[in-house]
């Protein structure tokens, strides 16, 4: 065989070995599983263990399963849930839009704590919550961190700040300092009044129960607790203050020990304006 011959037939052999080489690489390929695969079935925006399929939006009310205690460790599992029907654990109240997915996850909860300061610092026992997205939630188009309040101790009983409307009951875990209120004529509930409109009483502030103090003793005492605190800012010639605490069995026991300070008319009258005047932010809606 010439050297001629010998270099095209080299020549041969390495096209069909590269042809080879090419065929197996490409099935090997063929068989890795694509950059452009998506993942199968919803994507969670807060992350699986939220478990929510869609995101938060103001106005939402949640039930919610914490992993370890109330507001410790990851983000509870999240269900979503009637507002007024029955009681529940969480509200969203607002929403801060992120500009990048870092921004959400480092940012979120300092501005939460911002959007709902007025909120939070009206209820007895409330307590702000940032959820921001997770990174799939994120890539998938949902930017806004949700801003939740929680009561630290009991569930919520309704709406809550400016998601509460006019002539809806009024609980003591959801009640803000400036709400007005008129009772039924059994006077076993409260109903949310507009202030420039005659009603009962109005909500001045709260004081929490001494430690040790066993529910008896401070609902005996609700009264003295508010007009020491309060009396010499809001007694009059026709004002006066009083406490009102909820039930054992639905506050007390669960760890909520606020007692209400309430001024109303010591001469049977109606008030007809406002004493204490509310932010924008947390006053109820006409229904």
């Amino acid at each position: 065989m010439t050297r001629r011959n010998i270099a095209l037939a080299a020549a041969a052999m390495l096209v069909v070995g590269l042809g080879a080489w090419a065929l197996v690489a490409a099935l090997s390929d063929s068989q890795k599983p694509s950059s452009s695969t998506t993942p199968t079935g919803p994507v969670m925006p807060y992350g699986d263990a939220v478990g929510l399929p869609q995101e938060l939006l103001p106005g939402d009310c949640v039930n919610a399963a914490w992993v370890k205690e109330k507001f410790v460790g990851p983000p509870p599992n999240l269900g979503l849930t009637e507002c007024t029907d029955s009681p529940h654990d969480g509200q969203v109240l607002d929403t801060y839009p992120a500009s990048s997915l870092g921004d959400a996850q480092k940012n979120g909860n300092s501005h939460c704590k911002t959007l709902l300061a007025n909120t939070v610092n009206a209820m007895a026992d409330a307590q702000p919550y940032a959820l921001p997205p997770s990174k799939p939630g994120w890539d998938s188009g949902v930017h806004n961190t949700a801003c939740l309040i929680f009561d630290k101790t009991t569930k919520l009983s309704g709406n809550v700040g400016r998601f509460r409307k006019i002539g809806e009951q009024s609980y003591f875990d959801n009640s803000l300092i400036g709400d007005c209120w008129s009772s039924n004529k059994s006077n076993t509930a409260a109903y949310i009044a507009k202030c420039d409109t005659p009603h009962d009483e109005q909500i001045v502030g709260y004081i929490k129960a001494p430690v040790g103090m066993t529910y008896r003793t401070a609902n005996n005492n609700a009264d003295t607790l508010c007009q020491n605190r309060y009396g010499s800012t809001y007694v009059n010639e026709t004002n006066g203050v009083r406490g009102l605490m909820g039930t054992e069995t639905d506050y007390w026991k669960n760890g909520f020990r606020y007692i209400e300070c309430e001024v109303y008319r010591t001469d049977g009258k109606k008030l007809t304006s406002s004493i204490v005047t509310q932010p924008p932010s947390t006053q109820p809606t006409s229904a």
